[in-house]
């Protein structure tokens, strides 16, 4: 997930930033602090609707299929959560 400096940077390039309420909450990132930066602010799934979806961990099973068709995922695996299949399945058209 994006700092709000991350989010300020994106807005300034024309995206449109949702981030998840309470995402960076246990990285003290308020949702004011996001606001502030240009996101809005939104529900989970709204943030899966993206173009391109930051996460902080891979998804997990059920959310593979979850981004709309074209979107990029972007997170970090966690073989130790379970979440490897978020790398499986970027590499597995190759």
């Amino acid at each position: 997930m994006p700092t709000p400096l991350g989010v300020e940077q994106l807005t300034a390039l024309g995206y449109d930033v949702v981030i998840k309420s309470e995402a960076g909450a246990l990285s003290a990132f308020a949702d004011e602090s996001y606001l502030e930066a240009r996101a809005r602010i939104g529900t989970g799934e709204a943030a899966w609707g993206a173009g391109i979806v930051f996460r902080v961990n891979g998804p997990s099973p059920g959310e593979v299929a979850k981004p709309q068709d074209g979107a990029t995922l972007v997170s970090i695996p966690s073989p130790a959560l379970g979440t490897a299949v978020g790398m499986t399945s970027g590499v597995a058209g190759r």
